[in-house]
């Protein structure tokens, strides 16, 4: 049986979107290509006809809900009713619709829960990096890997994803950005800010986005990982007269210690040093983060436009925080009295 074409081709050939095609695939049952030994779809030269005629009477105004089903007959009629009407010039040919940035990512998202489905880690790289040449960095960030982030978290919790699922992304995604630290562009005096997580919190796919964007910024950012103590994120964070720390907050949202332990971190840090802290379960600490005066931008863009503004205070010296004694809690040892400025990340 000879190759079909892959969806890449029948987008180019049909004027639609590989998301458009499979939207319509998903939700009307408009076709049923073969796959290949892969599991990749193979469109047929019927199928190709099939979405060019479908394409063509939605363009003419028929709602895809009224024509999806249609046999062929039925559709060829309807256009050569539509040609019989119109003048030559009122019936041009289809030309290929412009594809906004948004449907291009809802693309990329599709193509890595399918590639996810698989266990395909080599699939999302390359589609990851696709993405970065269509949609930029930021699009990248902000439209893809977020997002997609959020609907694993959803699934997880949902019970239709496993946590495998969230691991190999998270995987991916790290060895991705990490890989392309290297294209920005940083002065000497670049502002340095620490990424982490508190202790408790094992979800790090937040912490590497923020790391990036400020990286994208202009910072000169140090990811530590996730689950730290809040005295070796702080000690970190002033061996490295960083003038942040950005804390990211996934999941569990109900961890009582965690209150204890963001204020903890207020005390500890030096005069200079400002904290921020977010993630999707940021809101369900939100009444400490208030009490401590914390500030919430609540977007990837929002927390870039932050840290341009944060970049233009000027950093006082900053003091080392007292340790706490050895086998003593650090609710009873010597702390700063300095309360810094706080600011929440998504």
């Amino acid at each position: 049986m000879p190759k079909g074409s892959t969806i890449r081709v029948v987008a180019a050939q049909t004027g639609l979107t590989a998301h458009v095609i499979r939207a319509w695939q998903k939700r009307y049952q408009l076709l049923d290509p073969a796959r290949s030994e892969g599991g990749h779809r193979q469109y047929s030269a019927a199928d190709v006809q099939r979405l060019t005629l479908v394409a063509q009477a939605t363009r003419l105004g028929h709602p895809i809900s009224s024509v999806a089903q249609l046999p062929e007959a039925a559709l060829q009629h309807l256009l050569a009713a539509a040609a019989a009407e119109a003048t030559p010039a009122a019936l041009p040919p289809p030309q290929p619709q412009p594809v906004s940035a948004q449907d291009k990512a809802e693309g990329f998202k599709a193509e890595i829960m399918a590639a996810l489905e698989r266990i395909d880690a080599r699939a999302i790289d390359e589609i990851l990096e696709r993405a970065d040449v269509v949609l930029g960095w930021q699009g990248l960030l902000q439209w893809v890997i977020a997002p997609t982030a959020i609907a694993l978290g959803e699934g997880w919790r949902a019970g239709t994803l496993l946590a495998t699922h969230e691991h190999i992304f998270t995987a991916t995604v790290r060895k991705f950005l990490g890989s392309f630290y290297h294209q920005y562009s940083r002065t000497e005096n670049a502002p340095r800010i620490v990424v982490a997580t508190p202790q408790g919190q094992v979800h790090e796919l937040g912490a590497l986005l923020v790391t990036a964007t400020a990286e994208n910024v202009g910072w000169d950012a140090t990811y530590l990982g996730p689950n730290l103590p809040v005295t070796d994120i702080v000690g970190a964070a002033v061996r490295r007269q960083a003038k942040a720390i950005a804390l990211s907050i996934i999941y569990p949202l109900d961890d009582a210690a965690l209150h204890y332990r963001l204020k903890q971190m207020k005390r500890l840090m030096p005069p200079g040093l400002h904290l921020l802290v977010g993630g999707s379960g940021a809101r369900a600490y939100q009444e400490t983060l208030d009490a401590i005066g914390a500030a919430t931008p609540d977007s990837l863009t929002a927390v870039a436009a932050h840290l341009d503004e944060l970049r233009l205070q000027p950093q006082p010296a900053q003091a080392a925080p007292r340790p706490a004694p050895a086998a003593t809690t650090l609710a009873a040892a010597p702390l700063p009295v300095a309360r810094p400025a706080l600011a929440v990340l998504t």
